[in-house]
């Protein structure tokens, strides 16, 4: 996609999240789903952060529903028009 669409590529702009950015949609969108044992404390703890990072990257997928991620993401948004080209924007 990048390659594709290089010179507005170039113009996009980038958001990072620390763990703890993210820990409101992992109260909402994981903690439910983990059970009664798992809570904002555990994802906090940094001796579990490979997991606290798994956790963070599918509550954002949940929550944004990016076109371009389809692990964690049942209803991801449209493809943008600018972005097809002839093969009706299919990737791959």
């Amino acid at each position: 996609m990048f390659q594709a669409h290089r010179t507005l590529a170039l113009g996009w702009q980038v958001e990072l999240y620390t763990v703890a950015d993210c820990k409101e949609l992992v109260r909402q969108y994981m903690v439910p789903k983990l059970g009664p044992l798992y809570s904002l404390d555990t994802y906090l703890d940094s001796a579990r952060l490979d997991a606290s990072v798994g956790f963070a990257e599918q509550a954002l997928i949940e929550h944004h529903h990016p076109c371009l991620n389809d692990r964690f993401n049942d209803d991801p948004a449209p493809l943008p028009e600018r972005y097809k080209g002839d093969d009706g924007g299919k990737l791959g």
